[in-house]
């Protein structure tokens, strides 16, 4: 059977247009490799929140997990009973909806978000979510905080254990292999789709330059720099081939600090290789620009009533 010319040019367009659309849609070897990470250390994660183990050094560590957790969800109860017990509380969580809902009938509206209206609906939401979490940030239990941070301490102790395990338990033994084998995966998946778009990673564009050639007695310090976070590898190669310091990215506030206790972030991993090697690898770090809440009179500068100056110092970013 012969089928119409028109016939045959529309269902070419149709099936021509429909297979750009699934293809563009299609997931590439690169997104695949990493939903497959993401799902390999999804598993190791389950694995503490359900526990178990046959070797003794990871059940202890499994059950500090469990009873940190237990003790944190009491103290969020806690929390959460006083809150809906206080007046005040109660009230400010049913304007924060209010705001909420109008907000809402504002987007669905259609008005740009440049308009008056959007401003002041948006304005409105962050107001009363502010007032809302200063009011139960009163009343928040003592010991909540601290759960809150032991408990990500030892999860990610108990994740760097299972990644170099080398006990007995075999069933950690796969999770680890999993991870690893998708870890190794997602790095060649990379550089494979970086070829075909004719790009290089930042690590190959280093390698490929001429460092400099530092003279042998030079009293030079090492270099710092103050810009975009760099990941480990990329650190270190500018700290053994260009003269820079171990760069910490980001102000060194009290949730940076708490990163050096997991042992596989970027800054534990760069403060462990300078303790390896005090001779050859400088730290540095950038200290916060903001105002701590009880600043010691030995460290900052003040006029000569003694107090704090306040020069409102500003980046090139406005903040």
């Amino acid at each position: 059977m012969k089928i119409p010319l028109s016939i045959s040019l529309v269902l070419a367009i149709f099936l021509t247009l429909t297979h750009g659309v699934m293809a563009a849609g299609a997931p590439t070897p690169l997104d695949e490799s990493n939903d497959a990470l993401k799902k390999a250390s999804a598993a190791i994660d389950q694995w503490m929140e359900k526990g178990g183990s046959s070797d003794p050094a990871l059940v202890e560590s499994l059950a500090s997990l469990a009873e940190t957790r237990t003790a944190l969800l009491e103290s969020e109860k806690a929390w959460a009973e006083k809150s809906a017990a206080t007046p005040e509380i109660v009230a400010l969580k049913e304007t924060l909806e209010l705001h909420r809902k109008k907000f809402q009938e504002v987007q669905a509206s259609g008005v740009g978000k440049d308009s008056p209206e959007f401003k002041a609906a948006n304005s409105a939401v962050n107001k009363a979510t502010a007032e809302y979490n200063k009011a139960r940030g009163a009343i928040q239990p003592e010991d909540y905080q601290a759960l809150r941070t032991k408990l990500q301490v030892l999860k990610w102790k108990l994740k760097a254990a299972v990644r170099a395990y080398a006990g007995s338990d075999e069933t950690v033994k796969e999770l680890a292999k999993a991870e690893a084998d998708a870890s190794l995966a997602v790095a060649a998946a990379r550089l494979a789709d970086d070829k075909s778009k004719g790009l290089v990673s930042p690590m190959t564009y280093i390698q490929q330059q001429q460092p400099p050639v530092f003279a042998a007695k030079s009293t030079l310090p090492a270099l710092t720099r103050y810009g975009w976070v760099m990941p480990f590898d990329l650190t270190k190669a500018f700290a053994d081939h260009w003269g820079y310091t171990l760069s910490i990215d980001g102000y060194l506030e009290e949730n940076q600090t708490l990163r050096l206790e997991n042992p596989l972030s970027d800054i534990s991993q760069l403060v462990e290789l300078a303790r390896a090697n005090p001779g050859k690898y400088k730290v540095a770090v950038t200290c916060a620009r903001f105002d701590p809440p009880n600043p010691s009179p030995d460290v900052w500068t003040r006029d000569k009533d003694g107090n704090l100056l306040n020069g409102q110092a500003k980046s090139l970013d406005g903040t």
